[in-house]
């Protein structure tokens, strides 16, 4: 019995870094989208256009693959903790 509540305490605790990680791609997106609508009420020309389009490619290409990576690594240790405990 010791053993199911583990596993189902471990199971919660990736299921709140999940939580966790979930929120935190959100507020990407959401900055992202607030970034960009603020971009948009400009003209993308000379040095603004060049620092809105770096800024694009970093949370595109830089946040957002961080995030994803971090996603995927919850995902794993949720289906591992899910495992271990139907097996128990």
């Amino acid at each position: 019995m010791g053993r199911i509540k583990w596993n189902l305490d471990l199971l919660e605790e990736v299921k709140k870094q999940h939580d966790e990680a979930m929120t935190a791609t959100e507020q990407v997106i959401n900055n992202g989208k607030a970034d960009l609508s603020s971009m948009t009420e400009d003209v993308w020309e000379g040095e603004d256009g060049d620092m809105a389009r770096d800024q694009l490619h970093d949370l595109l290409n830089k946040e957002m693959v961080e995030t994803w990576k971090e996603l995927d690594a919850c995902n794993e240790a949720i289906q591992k903790a899910q495992k271990t405990a139907y097996e128990s």
